[in-house]
């Protein structure tokens, strides 16, 4: 299945603003963002290693949570506990501070078996906390002790995240998606895919995991029962996935035009996808809302639009490209991290 032209446009011109909340300057490059469940802080990442905490009171804490680059965080299901992981080969946990302000406390430093941390993952529950480096993935307990880890896998991991349900956890690599459990020392399922995977996204069900190909494609697949289907004729690679509360419709990226398969019935085959067009450059980021979703969307010249359905709702020029979209908990508001180190939180 091929892309065909952009059906929907948007014009910042025409569109209700977006209000900026509040605004802070990061280090550097905003690599990760990540709400706390509560809503009350958010944790961003900076590419030189530097971790900020910050809310609605400003900034709480900012520490050199590694020694180079962070390459992504984390919180714990309660909020008690954020995970960093680092380009000096670590993953660390840090137990946030009671009142919300201060730095965290380093709890336990955990050794990801390569140069790079790349990739963690809470378990739903919270007890357990998937890491990928290398070819290696690895499970730790809170203390810090390891409960698991694989290496069968043919190239470095580019991703990890938790079926929804939590019994099962997929990471991907050059061929295709892996499926481990916690209690099983081998992979439980492999779906094929001989391309370079370079991001992934479950459904909300966890019926479907869509991943994000490097050839300019995605590819897909009803897990259980090994369905597959590929969209291809994106302008370059795709690392732009986000499906909507539904689980039914999946937006992507690579390309200005973001493109969204509906996954009802049948599936996305035989169907042309809706098509929206909001960005005069390829698009850097994809949210959708867990609750209303809303779609929001940033191109690489720095604009950013909402879009409800079809229909473009709201929209904004950011002061530099976006590089992370975190959704405020039980909210309708927006932190968006850029690549110039500019976070913002905005709302409607």
């Amino acid at each position: 299945m091929s892309t065909p032209p952009a059906t929907a446009a948007a014009s910042s011109g025409r569109l209700r603003s977006l209000t900026q909340r509040w605004r802070l300057k990061a280090d550097d490059h905003v690599q990760d963002l990540a709400w706390s469940p509560d809503g009350r802080r958010l944790a961003c990442a900076a590419i030189s290693g530097r971790v900020s905490i910050a809310g609605d009171d400003g900034l709480d804490a900012a520490w050199d949570a590694h020694g180079f680059g962070v390459t992504a965080l984390a919180w714990s299901p309660d909020g008690t506990v954020l995970a960093t992981a680092g380009q000096d080969g670590c993953a660390r946990l840090w137990r946030a501070a009671a009142n919300g302000g201060g730095t965290p406390a380093l709890l336990v430093e955990l050794a990801g078996g390569a140069a790079w941390v790349e990739h963690l993952a809470w378990a739903p529950d919270g007890r357990a906390l998937a890491t990928t480096a290398g070819k290696i993935l690895r499970l730790w307990q809170v203390d810090g002790v390891q409960c698991g880890e694989w290496r069968t896998f043919p190239s470095t991991l580019a991703g990890v995240a938790w079926r929804p349900g939590g019994r099962q956890l997929s990471v991907i690599a050059y061929g295709g998606a892996y499926l481990v459990e916690p209690r099983q020392t081998a992979v439980v399922k492999h779906l094929p895919c001989a391309a370079s995977l370079l991001c992934q996204a479950w459904s909300r069900s966890g019926a479907f995991l869509a991943v994000g190909l490097q050839e300019g494609a995605v590819h897909s697949w009803h897990v259980d029962t090994g369905r597959d289907w590929d969209m291809n004729g994106f302008q370059q690679k795709v690392r732009e996935l986000s499906w909507d509360p539904s689980g039914l419709m999946l937006a992507c990226g690579g390309s200005p035009v973001i493109t969204v398969w509906n996954y009802s019935g049948d599936g996305p085959g035989g169907r042309e996808p809706l098509t929206l067009l909001g960005h005069p450059q390829p698009v850097t980021v994809l949210a959708h809302h867990p609750r209303t979703g809303v779609l929001a969307s940033a191109g690489q010249e720095g604009s950013l639009v909402w879009w409800n359905g079809a229909k473009p709702k709201a929209a904004v020029q950011l002061p530099a490209a976006a590089s992370a979209l975190a959704w405020r908990p039980g909210s309708e508001d927006l932190a968006v991290g850029c690549a110039d180190g500019a976070v913002l939180l905005l709302g409607r």
